[in-house]
């Protein structure tokens, strides 16, 4: 089992850029991305590795990242909610000399919740990954 702590600071001038593709960062998460003008972010994550204890390919984390401080839309100063997300992601790899080697299955689970909305958002993403050698 492993931890993590992370912790992030937007400056006040505007959003991060990423003109390029996505938002390259430990806070681009399954449902937002915590880059917003001003804000000041930190995440705990837990990772365990289910093979020493009999479960060989299995692996899951827990990340919970919670904005530390409210931001403002940088062209009119009005302030942003408070967002938290928590997001479980499991993976199942299946074992080398197996027929279905190469294959990961992924199953991502989140709730947001943001200051003021009266109900949590969840999103639920099921992911086959199939690698072919050649």
């Amino acid at each position: 089992m492993t931890g993590q702590l992370y912790y992030t600071q937007t400056g006040t001038g505007f959003t991060t850029q990423s003109p390029y593709g996505d938002h390259p960062s430990y806070f681009n998460l399954q449902q937002i991305v915590f880059n917003t003008a001003g804000e000041k972010a930190w995440a705990i994550r837990g990772t365990v590795d289910f093979g020493p204890i009999g479960a060989p390919g299995l692996t899951a984390y827990v990340r919970s990242t919670l904005r530390a401080r409210i931001a403002s839309i940088p062209s009119n100063g009005a302030p942003l909610p408070d967002h938290h997300e928590t997001d479980v992601r499991a993976d199942y790899a299946f074992a080398k000399g197996t027929l279905l080697e190469g294959l990961v299955a992924t199953f991502r689970y989140s709730w947001l919740h943001q200051d003021g909305s009266p109900q949590t958002q969840t999103d639920l993403r099921a992911i086959l990954n199939y690698g072919v050698r050649f």
